[in-house]
Formats: C-alpha cells, sequence, structure tokens
C-alpha cells in the first residue's frame, strides 16, 4: 500500500510539474508556430493525437487536414501543445538534412531501451561510423549477392501456399510474408535464433516495444521528466547477456573465415563489416563482433514488420486489380526462358512502387529542433492572413513528418495521386510537381531520405520483387466477398480487418500450368 502511495504521489506531482512548465511557456514565450493555422482540438489532455495517430483508417483525419489545411500545419499534443505536422517538399528536404532537428526526446528514450546504445538507430557519433561500414553490404552489387537467398525464401513462401487445397479459399497470408522477410533466414539456425528473439527486453515484451515507439507521442511527456536509473541497469544487463551469446558466436565464426560468418546470419551486415580481413576488428571496418550483434535488433525490426506490411498492401493492391496480375505473370512467364532479370522487368516492380507510394512502413515520423532554427517552406497563409515562406522554430519544437500526407499531395503526384494507375509510373516521372528529388528511389520517401536514409533500400526493393514474381506466377489472388480492409498505424502501417483484427484475408487459387 505504501508503495502505491507513493507511485500515486510521484504521479500526480510529475503531471503538475508538466502541466505548470506548459502554462508558463504560454504565458511567457511568444511562439509563432502558433499563428499556423490547424484543425480545432477536441481535447486539452490529448489534442488531435488520438485522431493523428489512432484513427479506425489510418489517414481519416490526415489527409484531410492536408486538402484543408495545406502542406503545413499545427495540430495540439498533450496539454494543449503546438505541433507542427510537415509534407512541404521544401520543408522536408531542409528537416532531414538538418542535424540540429533530431529524433524526439521520446525515441532518444525508447530506442536504447529497444536497441542498445551501440547500433546504427544511436543519435550520436556512432551512427556515422556505423552507417559507413554497413553501405557496401547494402549497395547495389552487394545486394545483388543475396539474390539466391532471396529465391530460396520465395520458393519456400510458395510451398507453404501450395499446401492449400484446390481451388479458392480464404487465407491468412500477413504472417507468412512475416516469416519471408528478414526472419525468414535466420531459421536454419536455431542456436542464433535462440539468441536473436530474445534481444532486447524480456521475454514477451517485444510487442510492447513495438507499441511504445509510437505510443509515446500521445500517451503523455512523463517519462522526459522522470529519471529511470533502475530501467537503465536492467537494460544494460539485458544486453550483456543476450547479446553477449551471439556476439560470440560470431566471434568463433569470425576468426575462421567470412565465409562461416555467412554459414551463421545470411544477412548483408555480416558481409560489410567483416572486410577483408578477421580479428576483433572486423577488417577495416573496426566494428567488433559486439558492435554488429547490437545492429540486429534493428534489422529484425526494420525489416521484418516493414516488409511484412509491404508485402501485405502489394498483395492486396494486385487482389484488386486482377488485369494487372494477368500483365504481370505475362512478364514473369515471358522472362523466365533465359532467367528472371529484374532490371528488365518494369511491370514487376509496378507493385512494389505503388505500394511504398500509398502504404509507407513509417508515413507518420516524430522529430524536434535540438536548437532555435528556421525553416523553409513553400509557402504558408498564417491565422492573421500573412503569406510567409519561413518559420523561426524554437529549441524543443515538435514536429511531425507527415510522409504518408506526402506521397499523396496531389499538388505534387498529379489528380490521380489516390487512384491506380500504373501508367503513370510507366509513363516516365511519376511525380511531375517536384523538381528535385527528395528520398533515394523515385520521389519516395518510404526510405525516406538525407543522412537517416534507410540503408536497406535496394535490399527491400528486390526482396519483394523476388517473392511476387514466385508468388504471381502461381497463384491468383482476390478478395473474399464484402472484405473490409484498413490501414493501422503502430510501429508500422498494416492492414487490419472490419472488426481490427491484424492480417489480410485473401483468396489465393493455384494456377494450373
Amino acid at each position: 500500500m505504501a508503495t502505491f502511495h507513493i507511485l500515486a504521489s510521484t504521479i500526480v506531482a510529475a503531471c503538475a510539474i508538466i502541466l505548470l512548465n506548459s502554462i508558463l511557456r504560454r504565458l511567457f514565450n511568444f511562439d509563432i508556430v502558433a499563428t499556423v493555422p490547424g484543425p480545432p482540438s477536441p481535447s486539452w489532455i490529448y489534442g488531435n493525437m488520438i485522431q493523428l495517430v489512432l484513427a479506425e483508417n489510418y489517414g481519416d483525419h490526415e489527409f484531410g487536414w492536408h486538402k484543408q489545411y495545406g502542406p503545413v500545419y499545427r495540430v495540439k499534443g498533450c496539454f494543449g501543445e503546438d505541433r507542427l505536422v510537415v509534407s512541404d517538399p521544401q520543408a522536408l528536404k531542409y528537416i532531414l538534412n538538418n542535424p540540429a532537428i533530431i529524433h524526439s526526446p521520446n525515441n532518444a528514450k525508447t530506442f536504447p531501451v529497444l536497441f542498445g546504445e551501440e547500433s546504427v538507430a544511436s543519435v550520436h557519433e556512432n551512427h556515422r561510423r556505423l552507417r559507413a561500414a554497413m553501405n557496401a553490404g547494402f549497395s547495389g552489387s552487394g545486394v545483388r549477392n543475396f539474390l539466391p537467398v532471396f529465391v530460396d525464401v520465395a520458393k519456400k513462401v510458395r510451398y507453404l501456399a501450395e499446401t492449400l487445397e484446390a481451388g479458392s479459399l480464404p487465407e491468412q497470408m500477413i504472417s507468412e510474408w512475416e516469416n519471408a522477410t528478414i526472419n525468414g533466414r535466420f531459421n536454419t539456425h536455431s542456436l542464433v535464433l535462440f539468441a536473436l528473439k530474445r534481444i532486447s527486453l524480456p521475454n514477451g515484451s517485444w510487442p510492447i516495444c513495438r507499441t511504445l515507439c509510437f505510443g509515446l507521442h500521445f500517451a503523455s511527456q512523463l517519462a522526459l521528466y522522470l529519471r529511470s536509473t533502475s530501467l537503465n541497469a536492467r537494460r544494460r544487463n539485458l544486453w550483456k547477456t543476450r547479446l553477449g551469446i551471439l556476439a560470440q558466436i560470431l566471434a568463433r565464426k569470425v576468426t575462421c573465415s567470412v565465409s562461416s560468418v555467412r554459414s551463421v546470419l545470411h544477412h548483408p551486415l555480416c558481409f560489410s563489416l567483416s572486410g577483408t580481413g578477421g580479428g576483433s576488428g572486423f577488417g577495416k571496418t573496426g566494428v567488433t563482433p559486439s558492435q554488429l550483434v547490437h545492429q540486429l535488433p534493428v534489422l529484425l525490426l526494420a525489416g521484418q514488420d516493414t516488409s511484412a506490411a509491404a508485402m501485405s498492401w502489394a498483395i492486396y493492391w494486385l487482389a484488386q486489380n486482377p488485369e494487372f496480375q494477368d500483365k504481370l505473370r505475362e512478364e514473369i512467364l515471358n522472362s523466365q526462358e533465359g532467367g528472371l532479370d529484374y532490371d528488365n522487368m518494369p511491370v514487376n516492380i509496378l507493385p512494389v512502387e505503388r505500394t511504398r507510394e500509398m502504404f509507407p512502413p513509417a508515413p507518420l515520423l516524430e522529430r524536434s529542433a535540438s536548437e532555435d532554427c528556421v525553416i523553409p517552406f513553400s509557402e504558408i497563409v498564417t491565422s492573421t492572413g500573412d503569406r510567409i515562406h519561413e518559420l523561426p522554430v524554437k529549441k524543443g519544437q515538435f514536429i511531425f513528418l507527415a510522409l504518408g500526407a506526402y506521397q499523396r499531395s496531389e499538388a505534387l503526384w498529379g489528380p490521380d495521386a489516390n487512384e491506380f494507375k500504373p501508367s503513370r509510373w510507366l509513363a516516365g516521372d511519376p511525380c511531375p510537381g517536384q523538381t528535385s528529388a527528395l528520398g533515394p528511389y523515385a520521389h519516395l520517401l518510404a526510405f525516406l531520405g538525407g543522412h537517416r536514409v534507410c540503408v536497406g533500400w535496394r535490399f527491400a526493393l528486390l526482396e519483394m520483387q523476388v517473392i511476387l514474381a514466385e508468388l504471381v506466377g502461381k497463384f491468383s489472388f482476390s478478395l473474399p466477398k464484402d472484405s473490409v480492409v484498413r490501414a493501422h498505424l503502430s510501429a508500422t502501417q498494416f492492414p487490419v480487418d472490419g472488426e481490427g483484427a491484424k492480417g489480410l484475408w485473401l483468396s489465393v487459387a493455384r494456377l494450373v500450368n
């Protein structure tokens, strides 16, 4: 009982501090952000956060606000805090390339818990060094070395689908995509998988971690004001023991040869870090086996959930367009005689592009200004009627990067931005309203851009191409009658059914050769 009273008193005191801080900032600091137009707030406690993040179908509110208020508008965060929502290309380019605009304090506290202090997701100097070490493995030539692995995984997924009875019957597909992505390349090494599955937090905590990534956007800012000494100590002990298992395995294998590394972990990260030499320095990169292990939770979360969701959306998109399925199937059959050349299969890449455009894995990202700065915009009309092309923001200002709204903007992608029109991609530039490239690929920001661009974007694209070619060549997909599919946002954007349950139900029919 005494413990409960102490905890309750601590929570009340912390909430009072947050409230007082919020009131004082508004009384003594005029902020021009407050003049940026935006939707009314239904709640002083939660602001617009529930509408923004927990909509029944992701984007129901956000995409409407984008049309009403433009590519830059203001929403209310918790306790009446003003936050910017940005999908303006000029502003996005500035933010993504400006080291002064960083991950929010929420994420800065969450990422070490999820991934460890020495992961590539870190916000300090380790990030640049680790990215440089990973670039070789994720280059165009590096990714192509793993084409046989992709093909093998795709065939295993096809084999699972072939266990269906003859005919067409509904199947819940999203769990199979999870097994077809990064997790599928670990499953032949039980000892490594044993260690990997226990990386980060205690058993059963991984789903909580994934929810935590976005949950902190709207729950409260309480964690920012509390000390977390016991949590940090527990986290360090967990990482030391569990990652130590895998570090020892990799260290033994690396000292033998690069080929031994391949036998333990089928991932290009190992190849890029192994360099040409062995020993504790991991070749020329100076990255140790222990540091390599710290990258695995990032790869598992970033590579498994995002790819599984993207694969589900791609098949969903194909299931709605049987004519395009036939066109893709024809291209696959015509290309099989000399072996599939994915660089010369323009139809095969379209579902991948369309999926990344309409359903980016992380359509809404949070950033924070670490110092006062001025963000350039195309144009903003303030609530006072002034037209401005830049906006001074103060240190600590929260900014949402609305990547989903950017990729559905009719001003950039044309009036058919929300329609299925593959001819828009085949005809040439799919984004006529954007003059300079933002992301690494086709003007898309599904893989972010700037110094935080996703290092594995080539890996993800080729992986999807291979699996789609294998499946569409053997099966046809359609939606069951009265099917309801909505987009739900958690750590990533994934499909749910009409009852809100995660998954995508499809009718799958095996084709007769």
